[in-house]
Protein backbone atom coordinates (compact mmCIF):
# COMPACT_ATOMS: atom_id res chain seq x y z
CA UNK A 1 0.00 0.00 0.00
CA UNK A 2 1.19 3.44 -0.85
CA UNK A 3 1.72 6.07 2.11
CA UNK A 4 -0.60 9.43 1.69
CA UNK A 5 1.15 12.53 1.25
CA UNK A 6 0.79 13.55 4.78
CA UNK A 7 2.34 10.72 5.98
CA UNK A 8 5.75 11.38 4.51
CA UNK A 9 5.42 14.90 6.02
CA UNK A 10 4.17 17.32 2.95
CA UNK A 11 1.64 19.00 3.46
CA UNK A 12 0.97 21.12 0.30
CA UNK A 13 -2.17 23.14 1.80
CA UNK A 14 -0.07 24.48 4.95
CA UNK A 15 3.10 24.66 2.95
CA UNK A 16 1.02 26.57 0.90
CA UNK A 17 -1.08 29.26 2.99
CA UNK A 18 1.98 29.79 5.11
CA UNK A 19 4.18 31.50 2.05
CA UNK A 20 1.16 33.36 1.56
CA UNK A 21 0.95 34.76 4.55
CA UNK A 22 3.79 35.31 5.10
CA UNK A 23 4.06 37.63 1.98
CA UNK A 24 5.95 35.33 -0.38
CA UNK A 25 4.02 35.09 -3.31
CA UNK A 26 0.72 36.77 -4.67
CA UNK A 27 -2.75 35.58 -4.78
CA UNK A 28 -2.32 34.74 -8.19
CA UNK A 29 0.64 33.21 -7.91
CA UNK A 30 -0.78 30.96 -5.28
CA UNK A 31 -3.20 29.63 -7.33
CA UNK A 32 -1.51 28.79 -9.91
CA UNK A 33 0.83 26.78 -7.44
CA UNK A 34 -2.30 25.00 -5.95
CA UNK A 35 -3.55 24.12 -9.03
CA UNK A 36 0.13 22.39 -10.10
CA UNK A 37 0.12 20.62 -6.85
CA UNK A 38 -3.78 19.36 -7.65
CA UNK A 39 -2.55 17.82 -11.24
CA UNK A 40 0.69 16.87 -9.65
CA UNK A 41 -0.66 14.97 -7.39
CA UNK A 42 -3.52 13.56 -9.71
CA UNK A 43 -0.82 11.99 -11.46
CA UNK A 44 0.95 10.64 -8.46
CA UNK A 45 -2.13 8.79 -7.71
CA UNK A 46 -2.48 7.54 -10.85
CA UNK A 47 1.13 6.00 -11.20
CA UNK A 48 0.29 4.47 -7.79
CA UNK A 49 -2.90 2.88 -8.87
CA UNK A 50 -1.13 1.77 -12.29
CA UNK A 51 1.57 0.18 -10.31
CA UNK A 52 -0.37 -1.76 -7.85
CA UNK A 53 -2.67 -3.21 -10.27
CA UNK A 54 -0.29 -3.76 -12.75
CA UNK A 55 0.31 -7.83 -12.85
CA UNK A 56 3.49 -8.41 -11.38
CA UNK A 57 3.33 -6.05 -8.37
CA UNK A 58 6.21 -3.82 -10.11
CA UNK A 59 8.96 -6.91 -10.63
CA UNK A 60 9.78 -7.91 -7.52
CA UNK A 61 7.96 -10.17 -4.49
CA UNK A 62 7.98 -7.24 -2.11
CA UNK A 63 4.78 -5.37 -2.58
CA UNK A 64 4.83 -2.10 0.57
CA UNK A 65 6.34 -2.01 3.89
CA UNK A 66 3.12 -3.16 5.32
CA UNK A 67 0.81 -4.75 2.47
CA UNK A 68 1.03 -7.77 0.22
CA UNK A 69 3.82 -10.10 1.52
CA UNK A 70 1.87 -12.57 3.71
CA UNK A 71 0.62 -15.86 2.22
CA UNK A 72 -0.34 -19.46 2.70
CA UNK A 73 0.52 -22.60 1.95
CA UNK A 74 -2.33 -24.28 -0.08
CA UNK A 75 -3.66 -21.09 -0.71
CA UNK A 76 -6.01 -22.02 -3.85
CA UNK A 77 -7.28 -25.13 -1.76
CA UNK A 78 -11.38 -25.27 -2.90
CA UNK A 79 -12.75 -27.58 -0.96
CA UNK A 80 -12.86 -25.18 2.75
CA UNK A 81 -15.12 -22.66 1.02
CA UNK A 82 -13.64 -19.37 -1.03
CA UNK A 83 -10.53 -19.15 -1.98
CA UNK A 84 -10.15 -15.78 -1.77
CA UNK A 85 -11.12 -16.07 1.90
CA UNK A 86 -7.23 -15.02 2.63
CA UNK A 87 -6.12 -13.34 -0.40
CA UNK A 88 -8.83 -10.67 -0.12
CA UNK A 89 -7.41 -9.60 3.61
CA UNK A 90 -4.00 -9.38 2.11
CA UNK A 91 -2.51 -12.88 2.60
CA UNK A 92 -1.58 -13.00 -1.42
CA UNK A 93 1.49 -15.52 -1.75
CA UNK A 94 0.43 -19.33 -2.60
CA UNK A 95 2.66 -22.03 -1.68
CA UNK A 96 0.53 -24.75 -3.60
CA UNK A 97 2.48 -25.70 -7.29
CA UNK A 98 4.63 -28.70 -6.50
CA UNK A 99 5.58 -30.74 -9.06
CA UNK A 100 8.20 -33.73 -10.21
CA UNK A 101 11.29 -32.31 -12.16
CA UNK A 102 10.05 -32.86 -15.73
CA UNK A 103 6.86 -32.85 -15.50
CA UNK A 104 4.50 -29.80 -16.81
CA UNK A 105 1.33 -28.11 -15.49
CA UNK A 106 -1.29 -30.33 -17.97
CA UNK A 107 0.58 -33.37 -16.21
CA UNK A 108 -0.97 -35.21 -13.59
CA UNK A 109 1.01 -34.58 -9.82
CA UNK A 110 1.00 -36.70 -6.92
CA UNK A 111 -1.82 -36.46 -5.08
CA UNK A 112 -3.66 -34.49 -8.22
CA UNK A 113 -5.62 -34.59 -10.82
CA UNK A 114 -4.27 -33.98 -14.85
CA UNK A 115 -4.32 -30.11 -15.14
CA UNK A 116 -4.97 -29.46 -11.30
CA UNK A 117 -1.90 -26.81 -11.34
CA UNK A 118 -2.50 -25.09 -14.03
CA UNK A 119 -5.69 -24.50 -12.37
CA UNK A 120 -4.44 -23.45 -9.24
CA UNK A 121 -1.73 -21.09 -11.62
CA UNK A 122 -5.19 -19.68 -13.18
CA UNK A 123 -6.70 -19.28 -9.56
CA UNK A 124 -3.95 -17.71 -8.38
CA UNK A 125 -4.35 -14.55 -11.16
CA UNK A 126 -8.02 -14.47 -10.84
CA UNK A 127 -7.10 -13.99 -6.77
CA UNK A 128 -4.18 -11.73 -7.45
CA UNK A 129 -1.76 -13.76 -5.96
CA UNK A 130 1.59 -14.75 -6.77
CA UNK A 131 2.40 -18.79 -7.01
CA UNK A 132 5.38 -20.40 -5.14
CA UNK A 133 6.49 -23.73 -7.07
CA UNK A 134 8.23 -26.08 -5.53
CA UNK A 135 10.03 -28.64 -8.24
CA UNK A 136 11.12 -31.91 -6.39
CA UNK A 137 13.76 -34.86 -7.21
CA UNK A 138 11.50 -38.11 -8.44
CA UNK A 139 11.16 -39.96 -5.19
CA UNK A 140 10.82 -37.28 -3.07
CA UNK A 141 6.52 -38.42 -2.89
CA UNK A 142 7.06 -41.20 -0.73
CA UNK A 143 4.24 -41.60 1.89
CA UNK A 144 4.85 -39.61 5.08
CA UNK A 145 7.94 -37.03 3.99
CA UNK A 146 9.72 -37.84 6.71
CA UNK A 147 12.87 -36.59 7.03
CA UNK A 148 15.96 -39.61 5.95
CA UNK A 149 18.92 -39.28 4.77
CA UNK A 150 17.83 -40.64 0.92
CA UNK A 151 19.89 -42.83 -1.41
CA UNK A 152 18.22 -40.84 -4.13
CA UNK A 153 19.00 -37.63 -3.48
CA UNK A 154 20.33 -36.04 -7.06
CA UNK A 155 23.92 -36.39 -6.79
CA UNK A 156 27.60 -37.56 -9.12
CA UNK A 157 26.43 -41.39 -9.98
CA UNK A 158 28.53 -44.27 -11.17
CA UNK A 159 28.43 -45.60 -14.96
CA UNK A 160 26.58 -48.52 -13.08
CA UNK A 161 24.38 -46.21 -11.22
CA UNK A 162 23.17 -43.93 -14.27
CA UNK A 163 22.46 -47.26 -16.31
CA UNK A 164 19.75 -48.49 -13.51
CA UNK A 165 18.22 -44.99 -13.65
CA UNK A 166 19.26 -43.61 -10.10
CA UNK A 167 18.60 -39.71 -9.89
CA UNK A 168 21.55 -37.68 -11.34
CA UNK A 169 22.38 -33.89 -11.37
CA UNK A 170 21.91 -33.72 -14.56
CA UNK A 171 18.70 -35.61 -14.48
CA UNK A 172 17.41 -32.76 -12.09
CA UNK A 173 18.78 -30.14 -13.20
CA UNK A 174 17.32 -30.89 -16.89
CA UNK A 175 13.90 -31.72 -15.55
CA UNK A 176 13.83 -28.57 -13.35
CA UNK A 177 14.41 -26.61 -16.63
CA UNK A 178 11.67 -28.02 -18.35
CA UNK A 179 9.42 -27.69 -15.52
CA UNK A 180 9.91 -24.50 -14.29
CA UNK A 181 9.73 -23.01 -18.49
CA UNK A 182 6.23 -24.88 -18.89
CA UNK A 183 5.21 -22.85 -15.74
CA UNK A 184 6.32 -19.54 -17.21
CA UNK A 185 5.21 -20.43 -20.54
CA UNK A 186 1.83 -20.92 -19.32
CA UNK A 187 2.21 -18.20 -17.08
CA UNK A 188 3.42 -15.55 -20.10
CA UNK A 189 0.55 -17.10 -22.70
CA UNK A 190 -2.80 -16.91 -20.49
CA UNK A 191 -1.63 -14.37 -17.47
CA UNK A 192 0.89 -11.88 -19.03
CA UNK A 193 3.01 -10.04 -15.96
CA UNK A 194 2.08 -12.64 -13.40
CA UNK A 195 5.09 -13.50 -11.78
CA UNK A 196 6.22 -16.95 -10.57
CA UNK A 197 8.76 -18.24 -7.74
CA UNK A 198 10.60 -21.31 -7.80
CA UNK A 199 12.08 -23.70 -5.21
CA UNK A 200 14.49 -26.02 -6.07
CA UNK A 201 13.42 -29.29 -3.41
CA UNK A 202 11.55 -28.75 -0.54
CA UNK A 203 13.39 -28.81 2.76
CA UNK A 204 16.36 -30.63 1.11
CA UNK A 205 18.45 -30.94 4.34
CA UNK A 206 16.33 -33.57 5.30
CA UNK A 207 17.46 -35.97 2.47
CA UNK A 208 21.09 -35.44 1.81
CA UNK A 209 23.28 -38.23 3.16
CA UNK A 210 24.13 -37.36 5.93
CA UNK A 211 21.24 -35.48 6.89
CA UNK A 212 21.97 -30.85 6.58
CA UNK A 213 24.97 -31.91 4.33
CA UNK A 214 25.47 -28.74 2.33
CA UNK A 215 28.00 -29.69 0.09
CA UNK A 216 25.74 -32.32 -1.47
CA UNK A 217 22.78 -29.80 -2.32
CA UNK A 218 25.40 -26.97 -3.36
CA UNK A 219 26.16 -29.62 -6.30
CA UNK A 220 22.83 -29.48 -7.34
CA UNK A 221 22.76 -26.20 -7.15
CA UNK A 222 26.27 -24.89 -8.46
CA UNK A 223 24.96 -26.57 -12.12
CA UNK A 224 21.15 -26.11 -11.81
CA UNK A 225 21.97 -21.84 -11.49
CA UNK A 226 23.62 -21.67 -14.61
CA UNK A 227 21.26 -23.97 -16.53
CA UNK A 228 18.17 -21.92 -15.48
CA UNK A 229 19.84 -18.61 -16.64
CA UNK A 230 20.48 -19.87 -20.01
CA UNK A 231 16.78 -21.05 -20.03
CA UNK A 232 15.77 -17.56 -19.54
CA UNK A 233 14.37 -17.82 -15.77
CA UNK A 234 15.24 -15.21 -13.88
CA UNK A 235 18.13 -16.16 -10.98
CA UNK A 236 15.77 -13.69 -8.52
CA UNK A 237 12.93 -15.84 -8.91
CA UNK A 238 14.52 -19.47 -7.60
CA UNK A 239 14.96 -19.44 -3.89
CA UNK A 240 17.56 -21.78 -2.69
CA UNK A 241 16.92 -23.48 0.30
CA UNK A 242 18.74 -22.25 3.51
CA UNK A 243 18.97 -23.05 7.19
CA UNK A 244 21.49 -22.91 10.18
CA UNK A 245 22.81 -26.77 11.12
CA UNK A 246 25.37 -28.02 8.95
CA UNK A 247 26.46 -31.98 9.03
CA UNK A 248 28.92 -34.35 8.10
CA UNK A 249 30.26 -37.47 8.54
CA UNK A 250 32.52 -36.02 11.57
CA UNK A 251 28.82 -34.42 13.27
CA UNK A 252 27.47 -31.35 13.23
CA UNK A 253 27.43 -27.33 13.55
CA UNK A 254 25.26 -24.76 14.32
CA UNK A 255 24.94 -22.09 11.54
CA UNK A 256 27.43 -24.10 8.98
CA UNK A 257 24.66 -24.96 6.25
CA UNK A 258 25.54 -22.34 4.25
CA UNK A 259 29.28 -21.89 4.39
CA UNK A 260 29.63 -25.77 3.87
CA UNK A 261 27.86 -24.68 0.15
CA UNK A 262 30.20 -22.41 -0.48
CA UNK A 263 33.12 -24.36 0.37
CA UNK A 264 32.30 -27.29 -1.40
CA UNK A 265 30.70 -24.79 -4.77
CA UNK A 266 33.03 -21.56 -4.19
CA UNK A 267 30.73 -20.00 -7.58
CA UNK A 268 27.61 -19.87 -5.27
CA UNK A 269 29.23 -16.96 -3.27
CA UNK A 270 27.71 -14.71 -6.09
CA UNK A 271 25.40 -17.06 -8.02
CA UNK A 272 22.37 -16.94 -6.06
CA UNK A 273 19.95 -14.53 -5.83
CA UNK A 274 17.38 -15.87 -3.53
CA UNK A 275 17.21 -17.94 -0.74
CA UNK A 276 14.21 -19.34 1.13
CA UNK A 277 13.70 -20.42 4.78
CA UNK A 278 11.45 -22.89 6.86
CA UNK A 279 12.04 -21.34 10.78
CA UNK A 280 9.54 -23.68 12.49
CA UNK A 281 10.33 -23.40 16.43
CA UNK A 282 9.59 -20.62 19.23
CA UNK A 283 7.65 -17.13 18.09
CA UNK A 284 10.99 -16.06 20.38
CA UNK A 285 14.34 -16.94 21.01
CA UNK A 286 16.31 -20.18 19.17
CA UNK A 287 16.40 -23.92 18.33
CA UNK A 288 19.69 -25.87 19.18
CA UNK A 289 22.31 -25.09 16.21
CA UNK A 290 20.47 -21.71 14.85
CA UNK A 291 18.21 -23.67 13.11
CA UNK A 292 14.53 -22.75 14.36
CA UNK A 293 12.85 -20.07 15.16
CA UNK A 294 11.83 -16.60 13.45
CA UNK A 295 15.01 -14.92 15.30
CA UNK A 296 17.47 -17.38 13.47
CA UNK A 297 16.95 -16.16 10.16
CA UNK A 298 18.72 -13.09 10.76
CA UNK A 299 21.60 -15.19 11.93
CA UNK A 300 21.98 -17.31 9.28
CA UNK A 301 21.47 -14.66 6.60
CA UNK A 302 24.83 -12.69 8.32
CA UNK A 303 26.62 -15.81 6.62
CA UNK A 304 24.90 -15.04 3.18
CA UNK A 305 26.97 -13.33 0.40
CA UNK A 306 24.28 -13.09 -2.28
CA UNK A 307 20.88 -12.77 -2.40
CA UNK A 308 20.74 -11.64 1.04
CA UNK A 309 18.22 -8.95 0.47
CA UNK A 310 16.20 -11.41 -1.52
CA UNK A 311 14.41 -13.82 1.49
CA UNK A 312 11.34 -15.75 1.95
CA UNK A 313 9.79 -17.89 4.81
CA UNK A 314 8.28 -20.40 2.60
CA UNK A 315 6.57 -22.54 5.59
CA UNK A 316 6.23 -21.45 9.51
CA UNK A 317 3.92 -21.88 11.29
CA UNK A 318 2.14 -23.85 14.65
CA UNK A 319 0.15 -27.18 15.39
CA UNK A 320 -2.85 -26.76 17.46
CA UNK A 321 -3.57 -30.11 19.07
CA UNK A 322 -7.97 -29.28 18.76
CA UNK A 323 -8.05 -28.02 15.50
CA UNK A 324 -8.99 -31.49 12.97
CA UNK A 325 -8.78 -33.19 15.95
CA UNK A 326 -12.44 -34.51 16.73
CA UNK A 327 -11.50 -37.96 18.42
CA UNK A 328 -8.77 -35.42 20.85
CA UNK A 329 -5.70 -37.46 19.53
CA UNK A 330 -2.61 -36.95 21.82
CA UNK A 331 -0.31 -34.78 20.10
CA UNK A 332 -2.72 -33.50 17.74
CA UNK A 333 -3.44 -34.58 13.78
CA UNK A 334 -0.36 -34.43 11.04
CA UNK A 335 1.77 -32.30 13.51
CA UNK A 336 4.83 -34.11 12.27
CA UNK A 337 6.31 -34.08 15.37
CA UNK A 338 6.24 -30.79 16.30
CA UNK A 339 5.08 -29.77 19.94
CA UNK A 340 1.21 -29.33 19.96
CA UNK A 341 0.05 -26.33 22.33
CA UNK A 342 -4.35 -25.37 22.36
CA UNK A 343 -5.59 -23.07 19.28
CA UNK A 344 -5.59 -20.27 20.98
CA UNK A 345 -1.87 -20.80 22.09
CA UNK A 346 -1.12 -21.20 19.13
CA UNK A 347 -2.72 -18.34 17.75
CA UNK A 348 -1.16 -16.23 20.13
CA UNK A 349 2.32 -17.37 18.81
CA UNK A 350 1.35 -16.94 15.46
CA UNK A 351 1.08 -13.52 16.04
CA UNK A 352 4.10 -12.65 17.78
CA UNK A 353 6.08 -14.44 15.07
CA UNK A 354 4.42 -12.22 12.44
CA UNK A 355 5.08 -8.93 14.31
CA UNK A 356 9.84 -9.94 14.40
CA UNK A 357 8.62 -10.98 11.14
CA UNK A 358 7.49 -7.83 9.93
CA UNK A 359 10.69 -5.96 11.54
CA UNK A 360 12.52 -7.75 9.10
CA UNK A 361 10.44 -7.32 6.27
CA UNK A 362 10.21 -3.86 6.83
CA UNK A 363 14.22 -3.46 6.80
CA UNK A 364 13.93 -4.76 3.06
CA UNK A 365 15.09 -8.18 3.43
CA UNK A 366 12.60 -10.84 3.73
CA UNK A 367 10.60 -10.52 1.10
CA UNK A 368 7.64 -12.49 2.00
CA UNK A 369 6.11 -14.97 4.49
CA UNK A 370 4.32 -18.02 4.05
CA UNK A 371 2.15 -19.66 6.92
CA UNK A 372 1.79 -23.38 6.70
CA UNK A 373 -1.08 -24.19 6.17
CA UNK A 374 -4.23 -23.31 5.14
CA UNK A 375 -5.90 -26.54 5.16
CA UNK A 376 -3.05 -29.30 7.19
CA UNK A 377 -4.35 -31.15 10.45
CA UNK A 378 -3.27 -29.00 13.33
CA UNK A 379 -1.59 -26.27 11.11
CA UNK A 380 -4.82 -25.58 9.79
CA UNK A 381 -6.14 -21.66 9.29
CA UNK A 382 -9.71 -23.07 7.85
CA UNK A 383 -11.65 -25.58 8.51
CA UNK A 384 -14.20 -27.78 6.19
CA UNK A 385 -17.66 -25.38 5.43
CA UNK A 386 -15.34 -21.76 5.55
CA UNK A 387 -14.67 -21.04 9.40
CA UNK A 388 -11.46 -19.85 10.63
CA UNK A 389 -9.47 -21.76 13.20
CA UNK A 390 -7.90 -19.65 15.79
CA UNK A 391 -4.90 -19.20 13.78
CA UNK A 392 -6.62 -18.72 10.98
CA UNK A 393 -8.39 -15.49 12.47
CA UNK A 394 -5.13 -14.30 13.80
CA UNK A 395 -3.45 -14.42 10.57
CA UNK A 396 -5.94 -12.33 9.09
CA UNK A 397 -6.77 -9.93 11.88
CA UNK A 398 -2.81 -9.54 11.56
CA UNK A 399 -2.79 -9.21 7.51
CA UNK A 400 -5.53 -6.37 7.77
CA UNK A 401 -3.33 -4.78 10.45
CA UNK A 402 -0.33 -4.50 8.87
CA UNK A 403 -2.31 -3.16 5.33
CA UNK A 404 -3.38 -0.52 7.47
CA UNK A 405 -0.45 0.60 9.07
CA UNK A 406 1.98 1.20 5.59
Amino acid sequence: MFRRVSELGVRPSVWLRELVHRGRMGLAYARCVRQLLVVCGCVLALGAVVVALWPGGGGGPERGAGAGWLGLNENTVRYLGPVDAFSKHGVVYDRSLEMQAGSVPSEPAAGTEAGELALRLREDHRFGMTPVATIEYRGYDRAGYEFRADPEFPHVRSATEEGQGRNTIEGYVKGFVRSASAILKLARERYPGMRVLFEPMNEPWGYTTPQYNGAQYAAVMAQLLPAAKAAGIVAGDIYVGATGEGCTDDGCIGDSWISAMYAAQPALRKEVEGWYFHPYGPPAGLLEFDNGGIESVPIVRDGILSGSDNVIVSEVGFCASDVNNPEGLDGGVDCHGAMAVDGATAARMLTEMLRQAEVYHREGWLRALIVYSRNDGGWAMQLKGGALTPSGAALQAFAEGASGSS
